[in-house]
């Protein structure tokens, strides 16, 4: 009995052996073969999550971006007619002073028109000067009207991303209505130039 007992201590003592440092490397592999799998769906799911919210934003972005642009055409008027208002209030003195029509369009040379009477307006000019509406270059011109008020007129090149949706008289519409700061303006297209008038059109 007591000699295969002891072959078989000894064979056992012979088998191959894990030190410390090769036993934890063994449990670290281990564990890294057991979080694989589960780490990898982690990050699955979390690329799709990412690719999901991205293409919210992006569907939002392409909403908000044609609510804002429908807001704006729809706010011209009223943008226009606060700036011009505005305008109109300060009062500045004008560049030329004249009550000449001819005279005052010879003035205006750096504008890509000739400024021109209006079948819609009639006044006692004052003079003119250069000003801006919405970023393009525009005559501001000064006049009374028949009741002796002073008055502004704008002109400016018509142009479809700063003045979309006026009115046009020769298609037959009718000058726009707007207001600021308690003052009126008339606003409408002719000859493919922007008049705005603080002397509401009735």
């Amino acid at each position: 009995m007591k000699a295969p007992i002891k072959e078989s201590l000894k064979k056992e003592m012979q088998r191959p052996q894990l030190d410390d440092k090769q036993l934890q490397a063994l449990l670290g592999m281990q564990s890294t073969e057991q979080q694989a799998k589960p780490a990898s769906a982690r990050q699955y799911w979390q690329q799709l999550s990412t690719a999901a919210l991205l293409f919210l934003m992006l569907g939002l972005g392409f909403w908000l971006g044609g609510y804002q642009q429908q807001a704006s055409d729809e706010n011209i008027p009223s943008l226009i007619a606060f700036e011009v208002v505005n305008n109109h209030l300060k009062d500045k003195p004008m560049d030329v002073n004249t009550k000449a029509f001819p005279q005052l369009q010879s003035y205006f040379t750096k504008l890509d028109f000739s400024p021109f009477n209006s079948a819609l307006w009639d006044g006692d000019l004052i003079g003119g000067r250069y000003c801006s509406l919405r970023t393009s270059p525009s005559a501001q011109i000064r006049y009374y009207d028949e009741k002796g008020v002073k008055q502004t007129l704008y002109q400016t090149e018509y142009s479809e991303k700063y003045f979309a949706g006026l009115p046009t008289i020769e298609n037959g519409e009718q000058p726009l209505l707007a207001s600021a700061k308690g003052v009126e303006v008339s606003i409408w297209v002719e000859k493919g130039v922007v008049f705005v008038d603080t002397q509401a059109l009735k």
